[in-house]
């Protein structure tokens, strides 16, 4: 068995970046805003350690002065009850304001994007481990737009980050476009670029060029406006040259038939579950 989730783990690596904890990709939604649970965030991964990246969405329009309730649903996290019970969460609302419990209610009392966290702390003298990070959109109206991250890849477009993947010549320069961002209802003034590769930009279009073939490689790009709301979004690039010159075959990341694609997201899905649960429960019980 140990082998066996070892080697799904590391087809999860080669196949996805670094995900964020918690509330991953398989495993069902636990967290409710106003009563509706949370959605995937949009961007799953990043490979900054220090780029802060929630795991969740919340759901509908929030506004500047209205009274929101937020809920642990205990019911549909992967651990048992009396493990939830010792348990103790502490939130922080992104605002400076925090709580602990279950279930809260909160006031935003300014526009902005804010990220919600929770950690768990077991009480029994390990450091409080994150649970929960959700980002949710206070909107000074309803009729506010918030901003787009459009991301162009030298003069192309992807559709679906997922199904829709750019190939490029890593060998060559790639360029890196974020000139067609949407700014919404305010103005941008921020870009921030992570590369895929660990590295980092802060400019709205340049060229780059990979110092090692990563084959494949995620990059993602933050917009964040003058009222301090923000969009991520992604995209998947792989080499077009990557092993044509020897096989002529196509990259097998990018050449797995569907049904093999769905097979290894159920196992990677089922891997990501067992781990959380697994690490959820050592960090709640006593040494």
């Amino acid at each position: 068995m140990k082998f066996v989730m070892v080697a799904l783990f590391f087809t999860a690596c080669l196949l996805l970046p670094r995900l964020t904890d918690a509330h991953s990709i398989g495993q069902p939604p636990y967290f409710k805003v106003n009563g509706v649970f949370t959605d995937y965030y949009p961007v799953p991964s990043t490979s900054l350690d220090d780029f802060e990246l929630p795991q969740d969405l919340a759901n509908g329009q929030h506004f500047v002065g209205e009274n929101l309730e937020f809920l642990i649903d205990e019911t549909a996290l992967p651990v048992p009850k009396e493990t939830v019970e010792k348990t103790k969460f502490i939130w922080d609302f992104g605002d400076g304001v925090t709580a602990q419990g279950l279930k809260n209610t909160h006031t935003y009392t300014k526009p902005s994007t804010y990220f919600l966290s929770i950690k768990a702390d077991s009480g029994e003298g390990f450091e409080p481990q994150l649970l929960q990070t959700t980002a949710i959109n206070i909107l000074p109206n309803k009729d506010y737009r918030l901003p787009k991250a459009v991301i162009e890849i030298s003069g192309k477009q992807s559709g679906d980050p997922l199904l829709d993947v750019l190939e490029v010549d890593f060998k060559k320069e790639v360029t890196f476009d974020a000139s067609k961002s949407d700014a919404g209802s305010s103005e941008i003034t921020e870009y921030f670029w992570d590369l895929g590769d660990q590295t980092s930009k802060n400019y709205k279009t340049f060229t780059y060029l990979y110092k090692e073939n990563p084959y494949a490689v995620f990059p993602l790009l933050r917009v964040k406006t003058k009222d301090g709301f923000i969009a991520d979004s992604f995209v998947q690039l792989s080499d077009k040259n990557a092993y044509s010159d020897t096989t002529g075959n196509q990259n097998p990341i990018t050449a797995l038939p569907d049904w093999k694609i769905l097979t290894v997201s159920a196992l990677i899905s089922l891997v990501l579950t067992a781990t959380i649960f697994w690490g959820f429960k050592k960090i709640t019980s006593k040494r």
